[in-house]
């Protein structure tokens, strides 16, 4: 009788987890398709497949959809999905069991899934560009507004435009912590005479992402040498010693001390080696 209820309980979940993703299963006909898959389906194969040789075959069909995928990327970052919907997405083709227990967590939420579509496209979705700039000053409150950052970080210099966004997200103060935002800012290099003011700001007044801004600077190398005195003046403060960055086991001195080998090279070697030429790190 027990084990007649556990499977009567089992497959109304089932039915369950169905009928709560159906209306999320039914994506637009504008939709691209590649070999008889919408994206879609093929972001969840790259993101919850257990076999690697089906991950690469996603990969592979996302960047064939190449462009086109754009505006499908972008609307599910305004989406909303219910976990019973995520975890039936990957169910369904036999990637999650919902009754085992996961210890490394579930399957990728549809945000999550755009921004692998996006991170697939890297440099060639710079057209998405505009679109992405107005979600983060027009939608900041959005959950999926919060990929924003990472998605331009990985398209890079072609995500310039973006800039003046990026720097208006990391002065808010209705969020917390700006690592992404300042990761961006790093990998786009981009308008030094805009970017390095505001993190030299950043440096001064706000510690808990100085570090952060820190790691944004050194990716500006020679284009940051207004922000040495700043740097020097940051290794003679006692919080430094110690800290840890929350990023790995680098110390936030490290940090600190990477920039400016980047930054300026001859002050790296007369304030933090005393000796010789700098190290490669």
């Amino acid at each position: 009788m027990a084990k007649r209820a556990r499977v009567s309980i089992a497959a109304l979940f089932v039915a369950l987890l169905a009928l709560l993703a159906w209306t999320s299963l039914r994506r637009p006909a504008s939709e691209p398709v590649f070999e008889g898959k919408s994206l879609s389906e093929w972001l969840v194969q790259l993101e919850d497949s257990d076999s690697h040789v089906e991950r690469v075959e996603a990969a592979l069909a996302v960047r064939h959809i190449g462009t086109n995928g754009i505006p499908t990327l972008l609307q599910m970052l305004r989406e909303e999905e219910s976990p019973f919907t995520t975890k039936f997405l990957a169910w369904r083709r036999g990637w999650y069991n919902p009754f085992v227990l996961h210890l490394f967590g579930g399957p990728a939420d549809i945000f999550k899934r755009a921004e692998a579509g996006f991170d697939e496209l890297g440099p060639s979705a710079a057209c998405a560009v505009p679109e992405l700039s107005r979600m983060l000053d027009e939608d900041p409150s959005l959950d999926g507004t919060s990929y924003v950052p990472s998605i331009l970080g990985n398209i890079g210099p072609g995500a310039k435009a973006a800039v003046p966004s990026l720097l208006r997200a990391v002065v808010r103060t209705n969020t917390f912590g700006h690592y992404y935002e300042f990761k961006a800012l790093g990998q786009i290099h981009a308008d030094p005479d805009a970017v390095v003011p505001v993190l030299m700001g950043v440096i001064s007044n706000a510690p808990k992402d100085r570090i952060d801004a820190v790691a944004a600077l050194g990716q500006f190398r020679g284009n940051a040498k207004p922000a040495v005195p700043a740097l020097v003046a940051l290794l003679d403060d006692p919080s430094l010693q110690g800290n840890s960055s929350g990023k790995g086991f680098i110390s936030d001195r490290f940090q600190v001390e990477r920039a400016l080998q980047k930054i300026d090279p001859e002050t790296y070697v007369r304030v933090v080696t005393n000796a010789g030429p700098p190290s490669t790190r």
